[in-house]
């Protein structure tokens, strides 16, 4: 009777601690909401000055500036390394132009340089495939392809025109909104880290 009572007594002791002791399946979280950051540069094609300067005798670059992109992400995880990411963000950029020796049609004024800024800001919505090249490691290294939908926001433009003599002709910050489509939808690529 005292070897049944001892081997029963076993028995749920060990049926007892193997019960607690597996863990209960984690549940996955599929969804992912974060913060994302961007720097852009952008290159604008600019097309033949008119009268009253003429861009034959002179010579004209575009000069990328700097942008940024800040803004949030929502992430569902379709397997370990492709995810469908979406979001919403805030853009800027600065694009600007030059053009050296412009001299006007009737030649009387001396050599100048042309110079025109435009800053764009807009709204951004991108639908992309994520692809993480090591999903595994705390730095995970991506690729993104997708297409993004635009807002604009805002559109200004300021020119400068500067002679060889020093004299500077500048004019006010015009609004150039009406002159871009307001909306827009572009194909999109990235890579990057994620943290």
């Amino acid at each position: 009777m005292k070897l049944n009572l001892s081997l029963i007594s076993i028995l749920i002791i060990l049926v007892g601690e193997n019960s607690f002791s597996q863990e209960s399946p984690k549940k996955v979280n599929k969804f992912h909401a974060g913060f994302t950051s961007s720097i852009n540069t952008a290159l604008i094609q600019s097309e033949d000055s008119k009268p009253p300067y003429s861009f034959s005798n002179s010579s004209s670059e575009t000069i990328p500036k700097v942008g940024f992109k800040v803004g949030g992400i929502i992430k569902y995880d379709l397997s370990k390394r492709f995810s469908l990411i979406s979001g919403l963000s805030y853009g800027a950029r600065k694009i600007k132009v030059q053009s050296n020796g412009l001299i006007n049609d009737t030649n009387s004024q001396p050599e100048a340089t042309f110079t025109v800024d435009e800053f764009h800001s807009w709204l951004e919505m991108p639908v992309n495939i994520n692809f993480l090249f090591n999903p595994k490691s705390n730095i995970k290294f991506f690729i993104d392809l997708g297409f993004s939908t635009r807002r604009l926001l805002s559109a200004k433009r300021s020119e400068v025109l500067t002679r060889k003599s020093g004299n500077t002709t500048s004019g006010p910050n015009v609004s150039i909104y009406s002159t871009l489509n307001d909306w827009s939808v572009f194909g999109s690529s990235s890579i990057g880290i994620q943290i």
